[in-house]
């Protein structure tokens, strides 16, 4: 352990009390400074850190806060290939049963594209579409290392979850600066984007269930918002009072802190950080804990697979796959 000794005179503590008292308080506030520089640069944290080289190698497949995840499902889970959101990477991983390593690479400079990417979903032609609060966009990246290829223009504010229709002409993107889901079209660029405002609904979470139902989770009141979006839009979200187009699924708030969304069949699945659990939503409204204990610790992305529902947690940086029983069980951790 490091030791620092500050030796002071007798006379200038004298000095000090028979009235200098500020040069003796500037004189030990000096001291201090020297004390925690010396012991942030020369201690033994500092000496016991790895070489900068050796430090970045250990770190070329760890998730540094994984919080968003898509799949592409295959035949098994095993087959699934996985798409995760890394928030402090900043970036996409491309997760395989056999391999993890960086899809795309975002950057570390504050409003630059994809400093900040919170949520994700597949593009129906390939790669993923991801939405980057930090340059409030919603970037297409087709494949790995390519440049992603924004689709609003800026014209969004914070997206926090995306979910494309399916048909695969549409991406709906939950706005949390303006409590909204607004509509972009796929396969426009962001030149000849029109940016359509779909309901008020201040989602963190958005799925379909079919062609015409987009769910939503919500942090407020009605936990539960089903948006049918065969209807007409309004133009702008503060027009919106009473909107037809949305309903309550469940009309009181039941989760303490919903992250995200995932459909399988009539089933709906939530993530809930705050509550360390997952819940399942049935066909008739009836709600419970799905699956609540280790390893799962603080979940937040969520999506299904043919076979499993997928899900982040940022605090355990690892995906894990859940089985799709009424008695679920983990089935793999990647």
């Amino acid at each position: 352990m490091s030791k620092v000794f500050l030796i002071v005179t007798d006379s200038d503590w004298r000095v000090s009390r028979a009235g200098n008292r500020s040069t003796g308080w500037l004189l030990r506030g000096v001291c201090v400074v020297c004390c925690v520089l010396f012991s942030v640069f020369c201690g033994p944290r500092a000496l016991a850190q790895p070489p900068a080289e050796e430090a970045k190698s250990d770190r070329k497949t760890e998730y540094l806060y994984p919080i968003a995840v898509a799949v592409v499902p295959g035949e098994s889970v095993e087959q699934d290939v996985l798409f995760v959101v890394d928030l402090e990477l900043p970036g996409i991983w491309r997760v395989t049963n056999d391999e993890r390593k960086i899809f795309y690479r975002g950057s570390r400079r504050f409003r630059d594209v994809m400093n900040r990417p919170r949520c994700i979903a597949t593009h129906p032609d390939g790669g993923v579409l991801v939405g980057d609060s930090a340059s409030r966009e919603v970037y297409h990246i087709s494949g790995s290392d390519q440049e992603p290829v924004p689709l609003s223009g800026g014209r969004i504010g914070i997206p926090m979850a995306i979910a494309v229709s399916p048909d695969g002409k549409s991406v709906y993107v939950a706005d949390a600066e303006r409590k909204a889901v607004v509509q972009l079209q796929i396969g426009k660029s962001a030149d000849e984007q029109s940016v359509s405002w779909v309901a008020r609904v201040n989602a963190r979470g958005l799925a379909f269930q079919n062609e015409s139902s987009l769910i939503a989770v919500t942090p407020g009141p009605a936990s539960l918002k089903k948006v049918d979006v065969s209807m007409p839009f309004a133009a702008r979200p503060d027009k919106i009072v009473d909107n037809p187009a949305v309903t309550e699924i469940l009309d009181k708030r039941v989760f303490e802190y919903p992250n995200g969304l995932a459909v399988h069949g009539d089933n709906l699945y939530v993530s809930d950080g705050y509550a360390h659990v997952i819940h399942l939503i049935e066909p008739d409204g009836k709600h419970r804990a799905w699956y609540t204990g280790k390893p799962l610790v603080g979940p937040v992305g969520i999506t299904a697979s043919n076979q499993a529902i997928w899900v982040t947690d940022p605090k355990t940086r690892s995906i894990m796959a859940f089985s799709l029983d009424s008695d679920p069980k983990l089935l793999q951790t990647r």
